[in-house]
Order: structure tokens, then sequence, then C-alpha cells
């Protein structure tokens, strides 16, 4: 059985979907499984993928029969899953040599974190650097106070318990992974990030953070997001927190902007 299964969904991938298999398949820390979904593809992604996978037994492939869409291909990740851990991987970004290990290694050393991320650095459709990383929030504490406002965590980017992720899963929305975030921390459990840029994340026109800070309805989405964990909380959980109070505000707060922009526009 691994320790690591990285989940990496993939739909039309085939500019960078090379470069993303062989960041994972370089990596220092070397038990895992690597579970490629193929949803459903119409281009050149299962020739790619097929290629990798004749010379690395490491590598789970599934294609879905028609397209899932992300959250679809996700859930049917983890059901795959055998790892103690589970990573999340996209098509078109990279992970550095050591992301693993660190990741691994701050896990085992810290039993009350149920989930590592790492801090993400940005980088052009050309593989350019940009001077850049996603929000430098780093402890249990600051990120819990962070994520009633917006997201300070990566999606790419994290390493958490497999027994939790399983138990969790996603839940459809725009942004799956915000949404998951918001219910782990609800339910208790920590979040930590490592001070260092294991990640690059790619920025290119159909990347899904550039079209959210391009894209008005970045906030409806947001808001969205939080309305459904909300919903969750007291439609399945029946519970109320301080936590979710602030989620609430800031769920107002985006419904605001949000029609403030249309208005503006």
């Amino acid at each position: 059985m691994p320790r690591i299964s990285v989940i990496l969904p993939v739909y039309n991938g085939e500019a960078y979907l090379a470069l993303a298999i062989e960041s994972i398949l370089a990596q220092t820390f070397t038990d895992f499984e690597l579970i490629i979904i193929n949803d459903a593809s119409t281009d050149s992604t299962e020739s790619i993928i097929q290629k990798y996978q004749a010379t690395d037994p490491r590598i789970v492939y599934h294609k879905n029969e028609t397209n899932l869409r992300v959250v679809g291909s996700l859930n049917k990740g983890i059901s795959l899953t055998k790892g103690e851990y589970i990573a999340r991987m996209d098509a078109d970004d990279f992970s550095q040599p050591t992301r693993f290990e660190r990741q691994v290694d701050y896990l085992d050393a810290h039993p009350e974190i149920s989930m590592a991320d790492v801090l993400m650095a940005y980088f052009d459709e050309n593989g350019d650097m940009l001077d850049q990383t996603n929000a430098r929030v780093f402890s249990p504490s600051d990120i819990k106070k962070a994520l009633p406002k917006n997201n300070p965590l990566g999606h790419s980017s994290i390493m958490i318990r497999g027994g939790i992720l399983r138990a969790y899963a996603y839940r459809n929305t725009n942004f799956e992974d915000y949404e998951l975030w918001l219910r782990l921390v609800a339910g208790g459990h920590a979040i930590a990030k490592i001070d260092a840029p294991l990640l690059l994340y790619r920025i290119h026109k159909q990347s899904i953070t550039s079209k959210a800070v391009s894209d008005k309805s970045h906030f409806l989405k947001q808001a969205k997001a939080k309305f459904k964990f909300l919903s969750y909380e007291l439609g399945q959980k029946g519970r109320w927190s301080w936590f979710n109070t602030r989620v609430c505000f800031y769920m107002s707060r985006d419904y605001l902007l949000y029609i403030y922009k249309i208005i503006k526009n």
C-alpha cells in the first residue's frame, strides 16, 4: 500500500500534462501511486498518459466514459485511493522535487494537523516565473481566521490525511476546494501551510485563477460556495458557531460586491 495517493484529473490537457506528470515522477519521496483521471478528453491526453504508464507502475489510469467535470472526477479519484495521505495535482501545474517529502515529514511530525498545504508560486503559459505567490498565511489559527473572507489555500498543492478526505469528499460548487476547506475547519480539522514555494501554479487564459481575477462574477461564485457550506452546517449538521457567523458575514459582503460591480459596469 503506497503512503501517498496523488489525484490528477485532466480534461484536454495535452499542452502541459507531460510536464505535470514528470514533476510527480521525479519526487524525492517515491512511495506513491499517481491516479490520473481522464475526464473523457478528445485530444491526445490519453496517449500521453499511456506513454508514462507503460514505464512506471505507480501510475493508475482511469478514463471516464462521459465528462464528469472536476468534482465528479475528483470523487472518482478519491474512491480509487489506497494511500495514508492524499495529494492533489492539476494537469497544468508543476510540483517541485521535494514537495511530497516536505509534506509527509510535516504531517508525520504533526498528528494534530489534518491537511498540509504549501506556498504556490506562479508561472505563465510560457514557463516564465512571475514575481508573486498565493496568500502567505501559514499557521492553523491564521488560516482559520482568513477562510471566512476568502481562500488563502491552494488546491493543486495540498496533502491531506486519506481517511479524512474519503469521509468528506467534494461537493458540487464552482469553488469545490474552498467549500471543502470550510467544512474541514468547521468540523474541527486543523490546516497548515508550509512556508516554501513547492508548487508552481500556471497562470494562463483557461486557468481558474486567471478567470477569477478578471471575472466580476468571482464574488458571486465565492458567495455561492459559502452559502452551500452554511446550508450544510445548518441543514445536515444543525450547528452554528462564531466561525460560521463570520462566513455568513463575508458571504453577504460578496453578494453586495457582485451587485456593486454590476451597477458600476
